[in-house]
């Protein structure tokens, strides 16, 4: 009988995390279209913009955002890839932006956060503007 509640209990917090996992997996998708996304350190980052894929993650290190970047051609999984992805290492200090361009016209603007906690990315179309430091 109390192996039977043990075993009932289990199961039932094991849902419970599941169920949390999924929610917070869900409430997690980046916004495709536009908008702004928030990761958490080594949350899987995923966008595409153009025709151009980017996937990658970010750790917080010496109180700075490392982040780690692979960006290629976008590509049908189903087709041979003719070209490989480069990847991109960056290091930003708290309110450091780093933008990635299309040339469709798509932007990534991505941004360490606060105490480098986070990371924030930006979705939008490219400005012809350009800023200067």
């Amino acid at each position: 009988m109390a192996l039977a509640k043990i075993q009932i209990t289990c199961i039932a917090a094991l849902a419970a995390g599941l169920l949390a996992a999924a929610a917070f997996v869900a409430t997690a998708a980046p916004p495709q279209a536009g908008g702004r996304a928030e990761f958490a350190p080594i949350q899987s980052i995923s966008y595409v913009f153009g025709s151009k894929s980017m996937s990658g993650y970010f750790v917080r290190e010496s109180a700075a955002c490392a982040v780690t970047l692979m960006i290629g051609e976008k590509s049908d999984p189903d087709q041979l890839r003719l070209s490989t992805p480069a990847r991109v290492r960056l290091v930003l200090k708290p309110g450091q932006t780093a933008g990635l361009d299309s040339q469709e016209g798509r932007s990534l603007n991505i941004t360490c956060g606060a105490d480098a906690r986070a990371l924030l990315v930006d979705v939008s179309k490219r400005s012809t503007e350009r800023k200067l430091l």
